[in-house]
């Protein structure tokens, strides 16, 4: 009986060699086809994607991913970021197409300004995208010169020497404080701010002390609370905020309010801002952005271009950017405008600002910028010269005692003043 049994015993372990043997060839052998599978789908998806087949070959590399055991699946899902980010780009690319066949060219600047550099296509993207900006120009608004009856009878100087960027609150107390700013080329720059008070806006008197410094381009909002918020570009050329309870100490707010990265356009730095506040309680604030090192053309005077952006806020401290205000690409501006000025000009709100040949200004309403520009303060262009010299700049626009002030700077000349 013992020699039955250990027999019996030898016969068992035997067979549980024999069948531990084969489950483990074969899980071999199914390992050894599982990789040999994944091997062809990531050939075949590095194909589709070569052909331009981006979602084909997402949907191939997701077939390998999910079939594949070993080794790690790091280099797959590398592959898969990659081919989302090329469907993410073909998709910008056929939309700013369909944009441009649809002469929608402010669409078409958002859609091939996200296309990347990874892009195959990205060259022809690039032009597309110059083609755009062509097209906003050639059917850019020719401007309308404003009423005759209506033109601005220029005063004096209010504020002499290197001094610009003039914007004036009302205090209600009969007074009037202008905020405005050193030119950058005064020895001892460093971006001071100072003020002068006045009550009939034509006499001024210059106020103790710096406002502020370390900025440029004062914008000052009297907020509902009494106290006074000013805008201004920093020393990074973004838009800042300071406040204050007397309207002349400021304390820094923390953080940014408004940074120069503008959708569908080069910007290199943004400043030139002015601020409102809307009837509904919205803040509305324009800005310009700059592109450096780019001309509109051979023969105007600027190596940069500039066009105005908004932005709507429900507090004054955290901004949504609407897009494009007014663009420069056209005959009118040749590239250039400056110095912002929002204000509700008798019921229509209009955005003033300045250009080579004088002060424009745009209507808004309905949250939108009307495309018609208004020529509503030529500059003097004297015989024989193709651009004015000491053209008028930075407005500021204001109703005091029942009469239109515009308030403008002349390069080293200071500050004057028209009235209407």
């Amino acid at each position: 009986m013992e020699t039955k049994n250990l027999n019996k015993k030898k016969i068992l372990i035997i067979l549980s060699i024999a069948v531990g043997s084969a489950i483990i060839l074969g899980g071999v052998g199914y390992v050894g086809a599982s990789y040999y599978q994944v091997e062809k789908l990531i050939e075949e998806g590095d194909r589709l994607r070569g052909a331009g087949d981006y979602v084909a070959a997402e949907n191939i590399y997701d077939q390998a991913q999910k079939k594949q055991i070993w080794p790690s699946k790091k280099s797959i899902e590398s592959k898969l970021t990659e081919v989302n980010d090329l469907i993410a780009d073909d998709n910008s690319f056929k939309a700013g197409n369909a944009a441009f066949g649809n002469g929608e060219w402010q669409k078409c600047l958002e859609y091939f300004n996200q296309v990347t550099g990874k892009y195959p296509k990205h060259g022809e993207s690039q032009n597309r995208y110059s083609d755009c900006q062509k097209k906003i120009g050639e059917n850019a608004t020719a401007p309308e010169v404003s009423d005759a009856t209506k033109t601005w009878k220029v005063g004096g100087s209010v504020i002499g020497g290197a001094f610009a960027d003039a914007d004036v609150v009302t205090l209600g107390n009969g007074q009037h404080r202008m905020y405005y700013s050193v030119e950058s080329e005064t020895p001892d720059f460093h971006g001071q701010v100072y003020s002068a008070i006045s009550s009939d806006g034509i006499n001024w008197i210059q106020e103790a002390g710096e406002r502020k410094s370390l900025m440029t381009f004062p914008d000052v909002v009297s907020l509902p609370d009494g106290r006074f918020r000013m805008y201004f570009q920093n020393r990074n050329h973004v838009i800042a905020s300071a406040i204050s309870s007397d309207g002349l100490n400021f304390t820094d707010e923390p953080g940014v309010r408004v940074d120069a990265v503008v959708s569908g356009y080069t910007v290199d730095e943004i400043g030139g801002q002015s601020t409102m506040i809307l009837p509904d309680g919205t803040y509305l604030m324009v800005y310009g952005g700059l592109q450096y090192n780019k001309k509109w053309s051979d023969n105007v005077p600027n190596d940069k271009v500039a066009n105005s952006f908004y932005a709507t806020s429900k507090d004054g401290l955290s901004w949504t950017k609407r897009g494009l205000a007014v663009s420069s690409d056209n005959n009118t501006l040749r590239g250039w405008l400056d110095g912002a000025e929002l204000v509700n000009f008798d019921g229509q709100i209009r955005l003033y600002f300045w250009s080579y040949f004088g002060i424009y200004y745009v209507e808004y309403s309905n949250g939108e910028f009307s495309s018609k520009l208004v020529a509503d303060f030529p500059n003097y262009l004297a015989p024989g010269r193709e651009y004015p010299e000491d053209g008028r700049a930075d407005p500021s626009v204001i109703k005091l005692s029942n009469k239109w002030f515009l308030y403008f700077g002349q390069h080293t000349k200071g500050i004057s003043y028209a009235t209407k």
